[in-house]
Formats: structure tokens, sequence, C-alpha cells
């Protein structure tokens, strides 16, 4: 169970907004209150009394320009705390109440404890820090030999919370529900057969591939082809069109071969009233069947949506 996964399943118990704040302060809302949604795991989360907390990476280089953090460890140490300060400050702007919802869980009984605590700054002054044997820092309440309350990792920036469990958590476990078949889920939701539909082939590309016959412009008999792509191979019957827009009009271009193939290519020849200086269109889904077909193998009709095609200068139509 991801951080996301728990974030969505609490959102939807207390009928607030999952907005996955990139803060990890304000990641499910409600009103005027905010919740930072965090998973552990652990392999009995009954007896769990004290839990780390991963809050973030608090960037130094990024925020303070300090590049040095081992030099000064007391100063990063403050620095990590400001950072964290900020982001509550600015998460209670918007939302004065701000809380952490924490799920330790053990996925393998389905054994759980909940709790919840309060999201809140920490006074720089209180704390001193040490270098651990990872070269990791620790901040600690008080005095090197208080309670281990942070972890900075230098190495990525990742900042850990140790938070006390609530006296009032509620632990819990879930039993495993008997596996059920198939058919009986299917009949008790009043599945039926037309909720499914396969699909046919679908529309890959389409493109313009004739070339006039002098320059960029088609002039009156001369023929625009364009070259419908399918991601699989596809069968014709009747005669489909393809509609151009050239100038203020739709024009049908007619079927014209393909049929056994992935690529269905379309005709239109040019009449004296068609002229388009900015180049020959296709509007989205002009694929269209005209009585006809265009199927797999199996009978599946082809989806014919797709998206436009811009018009083209090489392409111009001036029919005099």
């Amino acid at each position: 169970m991801s951080g996301d996964d728990w974030g969505d399943i609490f959102a939807a118990a207390v009928n607030g907004i999952h907005r996955k704040s990139p803060l990890g302060i304000a990641d499910i809302v409600l009103g005027s209150t905010a919740w930072s949604a965090k998973t552990i795991g652990s392999n009995n989360p009954i007896t769990e009394t004290r839990v780390p907390l991963i809050s973030g990476r608090n960037a130094l280089g990024y925020s303070f320009s300090n590049n040095a953090p081992l030099a000064d460890i007391q100063t990063a140490g403050d620095q990590v705390l400001q950072i964290w300060n900020d982001r509550v400050a600015e998460a209670t702007n918007q939302y004065p109440n701000l809380r952490t919802v924490v799920l330790i869980r053990d996925m393998a009984k389905f054994r759980f404890k909940i709790f919840e605590v309060s999201t809140t700054p920490y006074d720089p002054a209180d704390y001193t820090w040490t270098r651990n044997q990872e070269n990791n820092l620790e901040g600690h309440l008080g005095s090197q030999t208080g309670p281990h309350m942070f972890t900075w990792q230098p190495n990525g920036s990742q900042f850990r919370i140790y938070r006390d469990v609530s006296g009032s958590a509620r632990s819990f476990q879930i039993r495993k529900p008997f596996p059920a078949a198939r058919g009986s889920i299917l009949r008790s939701a009043g599945y039926e057969s037309n909720w499914l539909t396969l699909l046919g082939p679908g529309i890959v590309s389409i493109e313009i591939v004739s070339r006039p016959i002098q320059g960029q412009t088609y002039g009156v008999g001369e023929t625009i082809a364009a070259q419908v792509t399918f991601n699989s191979t596809v069968f014709v019957t009747g005669n489909p069109h393809l509609h151009f827009r050239i100038g203020r009009h739709t024009r049908n271009a007619d079927y014209n071969a393909g049929s056994g193939t992935r690529q269905l290519v379309f005709h239109y020849v040019v009449v004296r009233s068609d002229r388009d200086n900015r180049g020959v269109g296709i509007n989205p889904d002009s694929v269209q069947l005209n009585n006809g077909s265009i199927q797999d193998g199996n009978n599946r009709d082809a989806e014919l949506s797709h998206r436009r095609v811009i018009k083209n200068q090489n392409h111009r139509v001036l029919a005099v």
C-alpha cells in the first residue's frame, strides 16, 4: 500500500479531497482542516509506540545555499527545521487546523494501527544536532543525549520526524474474505454480455501523401490523396469517405485502395470552385462509412475517431 493509496482511503472516509500536495503537509483537505497522510510498514503494528515519518526533502543547498552542511552541524540542523516550519506556515495560512494521520500496516496479516497528531512547527533552539555513523544528522530534544526527534540525510536531503504513537491510537485486524467464484460475482452484479464491446483496429495517423503537379498548389482535375493508417490490418467494403476541408467547403474523398493492409488511401479530384491558400485540412473524426464497413479479420468494426490534420501550405488549392 502506497502513501497515495492511504490518502485515497482516508479522503474517502472523511469525505475530503485528496490533493496529493507536493509539500506533503496538506494532502487531504476538508473545510479548514488538512491532513498529512503517512503510512509505514511494521511486523507488528499493535506493539509500535514510536515511528519515523518521512516528511519530504529539505534541500539546504536550494533554500540556504548551504552546500557543506557537515561543516557546521548545528546550523545545518537549524536550517532543516526552518524549511519544515516554512512549509507548515504556508499550509496553516490556508488550513488553520493541520493534522497528521498515520497508518501502521502489516499487509501479510492484515493488522493495522491508526492514530492522529497535530502537525506543528519546531523551535530550532530546542534541539541539538549530532552526526551518526552514516554521516546523517540527528536532532535531539535538549542535549545530545535527549530523545531522538529528527534524522536528515545530506545525500538526498530526506527528512524524517519521529513521532510517539498517540494514546488514542486504534488497532484493528481485517479478515481476508473467502474467495468467491467469478460467475457468482458477475451474477450478483447483474452482468450482461452487452456490458463488454470488443473494439476493432484504431486509427494511428492520417496524412496527405500526394504532391501537386507543379509547385505546392493543386489545380483543376488533380488528385489529392490521403493515407489513413490503422494499428492492425483492416478490410473495406462499400465506399467509405474521408472529409477534406478546402476553404469553406467540406469535400468527400472516396476510398481508393488498401483493403487487407494497415493503410487505406482516399482520393479527391479538385473541381473548379476549390480554393484554399492555407492548404487542405482534415477535421477530427472525418472518416465516414457511407453505408460501407471497415473491419478487422474478426468482423470487429474499426474505431474511426482521430485528431485533426492541420492545413499545410505544401498542399494549397487554386482551381481556375
